[in-house]
């Protein structure tokens, strides 16, 4: 029996099979365009803060020689990246349900059920009450292990991105290589 995953969800989805693989094919691209741009943005940001430079190489170096050790200042390094420049800055979804927000002025807004919301994660990033110096590239914000760049970077509910643990798993691991390459350090 084939164990693939088209095949899998060939039988349990009223999808075709070409329908399922470029669905996939179109989940693999956005992934990799998307952890591409959060390594990017965490290396720039990280060469242009020299506080940060030194103990990243560091890491990147141990994570070199030992793949399987955890990279909690490069992961820390990627979800600030990913919060300055979020890789989806705006977010699409539909209303469920009525909603009443404050608006510019401090005027009531009602949201109605089926009306398009559209969610700007870099406006959220800037919020001054949920990140203190919120231009500021501190990569030691999510030492405690925060959870936000999740719902900005992702999405959250239903609708979150399906790729989100493998992009926090990997993009450390693209920066750590990135880095050592960067500086001409070899394995």
């Amino acid at each position: 029996a084939d164990s693939s995953i088209v095949s899998h969800l060939a039988s349990t989805t009223d999808m075709t099979t070409d329908e399922i693989r470029g669905v996939l094919l179109d989940l693999l691209v956005a992934g990799t365009s998307t952890t591409v741009t959060s390594v990017l943005s965490a290396l720039v940001l990280i060469e242009a803060h020299g506080n940060t430079l030194g103990p990243a190489r560091q890491e990147a170096a141990a994570v070199a020689a030992y793949p399987e050790r955890s990279s909690a200042l490069l992961t820390q390094c990627v979800q600030e990246a990913m919060r300055l420049n979020p890789p989806a800055p705006l977010l699409f979804r539909v209303c469920q349900r009525e909603v009443r927000l404050k608006g510019l002025n401090e005027e009531q807004v009602t949201v109605r059920p089926g009306s398009g919301v559209v969610i700007s994660t870099q406006i959220l990033a800037r919020r001054t009450e949920e990140w203190p110096s919120p231009d500021d590239f501190d990569p030691s914000r999510w030492a405690s292990g925060r959870a936000a760049v999740r719902g900005m970077s992702f999405g959250s509910g239903p609708r979150a991105c399906v790729g989100a643990q493998m992009a926090l798993t990997v993009a450390p691991l693209v920066l750590a290589e990135a880095l050592r390459a960067r500086h001409g350090e070899s394995r």
